[in-house]
Parts: C-alpha cells; structure tokens; sequence
C-alpha cells in the first residue's frame, strides 16, 4: 500500500467515524500539508532541496488556508516556526523515551508543563495582518498553483 493510499485510508476511516470532520480546519490542513509533503519527498531531488521545497509550500499551502478562513495572517508566523520546531521534536523525543516506563510518566508530565507554559507565551507573539476579500482570491490562485506543482512533481515522479 503506497503512503498516499494509507493517507486517503486514514481520511476516509475518520470521515466514517464522524461525518463532521470534513468541516473541520485541523483535518484538512494536517491531510493537505501531509499530502504535500508525501509527495515532494518522493521526488530524486536532492534533500536539501526536498527540505527547502517541503518548507516553503507547507507554509504558503498552510497560511493561504488559514488567510482563506480567518482573513487574517499572523506576520511572525514563520519565525514562530521556526522557534518552535526544535521544542516540538524535543518533546517527542522524550515521549517516545519515556513511554515504554510508566513509573516515569510523572517527569514527562513536568515536561508538558513546561513546553505548555512556553507555547502559552508564544501565543502573545501575534501581529496580525488584516486580509480583505479581494486578496483572498490571490490566496486563492497560490493554493490552486501549489497543487499545480503538485501534479507536476508526481508527474515527474512517474517518469
């Protein structure tokens, strides 16, 4: 079974569970993103390219969702990100150590504690950049482009 049919699976597995997580935002931008990036990755460019390319159209496939629904976009998103990644693999890190002990599941929740309070404080970095309506098209246009790419790279991947 290749990876885009286990995610299609998994999709369809969870839209029968509960019809009503077609409409949620979470669902359709972790299967979007997730999609994205099965896809780059089976391609013979180069890693560092793969990691460049994975980047930078998770965050326009990401951010062009999220303006198209709030109509908003937080401008240090991005650095954000950036701040953030190395705690979130951190995090999972210690999760995966920690998980066959359960008398040390204790110390993993200190550890939640922490990384809870940090991101708390990292949700009052928000500078908002109100999107008006006709921008919203642009949006548009960038999220039907990237799945143009998309398409592209598959293609080239089969050939």
């Amino acid at each position: 079974m290749s990876k885009n049919n286990s995610l299609t699976f998994t999709a369809l597995i969870m839209l029968l569970l509960n019809p009503f997580f077609a409409f949620s935002i979470s669902l359709i931008l972790s299967f979007s993103i997730t999609f994205l990036i099965i896809n780059i990755n089976q391609t013979i460019w180069s890693k560092k390219k793969k990691t460049i390319y994975t980047s930078l159209f998770s965050f326009l496939l990401a951010s062009s969702l999220i303006t198209i629904w709030n109509q908003t976009i937080n401008l240090f998103a991005p650095f954000l990100t950036i701040i953030c990644s190395p705690f979130i693999i951190i995090l999972y890190t210690f999760i995966l150590i920690f998980l066959p002990f359960k008398f040390l599941w204790i110390y993993l929740n200190f550890f939640f504690l922490l990384f809870d309070l940090f991101f708390y404080l990292l949700s009052f970095i928000y500078l908002p950049l109100l999107i008006p309506i006709f921008p919203l098209i642009l949006h548009f246009i960038i999220f039907i482009l990237l799945f143009y790419f998309l398409i592209k790279i598959i293609k080239k991947k089969k050939n």
